[in-house]
């Protein structure tokens, strides 16, 4: 038959209780005259004192500071008297604590695996963003390079047209030179043309 779970009272209600202050309370924890239990919460764990261990303080007074005896630790003892707590309660108490652990642990693990998600996630983001930017520098060169074949064949083209134009000019100049000597000539007297030396 499984144990039953003894009762516990909060720091504040024992301090209450005992007329002393909370952080008096929190020293006789830690000094063993008040047996103290993690209790797990949202976001870590919180100490209670054993109410049985309360009234046995306030019947003392003071209570016992546990100076340590073989095979006993801070608890009752089998002769009934409420000083020693047998290995079984402690290591009931031990495995309390290491679920406790366990689940801070288990609760660290997956916030560093949602951290690690988070990064890869960040990182995949980034590294899709610089092949983008990759392509996109890509198609800028490849645009310039067009436009710079587009400007060197407009060049050819501009110096043909202005060579052709240029040839154009110097024919229509031979032509107008050729029909100036030829109107030049008709004018002459037909005498002058005949016996033109």
């Amino acid at each position: 038959m499984k144990e039953e779970e003894r009762e516990t009272l909060s720091i504040k209600e024992t301090a209450e209780l005992l007329n002393l202050s909370e952080k008096t309370i929190r020293k006789h924890i830690r000094d063993g005259r008040l047996l103290g239990v993690r209790v797990p919460m949202p976001g870590g764990f919180r100490y209670e004192v054993l109410k049985d261990r309360v009234e046995e303080f306030q019947g003392s007074g003071r209570g016992d500071v546990w100076k340590g005896s073989p095979g006993k630790v801070p608890g009752v003892s089998s002769r009934g008297r409420d000083e020693t707590i047998s290995y079984k309660e402690l290591y009931e108490k031990l495995e309390v604590k290491n679920e406790i652990l366990e689940a801070e642990l288990r609760n660290k693990i997956e916030f560093i695996g949602a951290l690690q998600e988070r990064l890869n996630n960040e990182r995949k983001l980034l590294t899709d963003r610089a092949q983008s930017l990759i392509e996109k520098e890509a198609q800028v060169i490849e645009y310039k390079a067009g436009i710079q074949e587009r400007e060197s064949k407009i060049r050819e083209i501009e110096d043909t047209a202005r060579a052709e134009v240029e040839q154009i000019r110097q024919e229509f100049k031979q032509e107008q030179d050729i029909r100036a000597k030829m109107e030049a000539e008709l004018k002459k007297p037909w005498w002058k043309r005949l016996f033109r030396k």
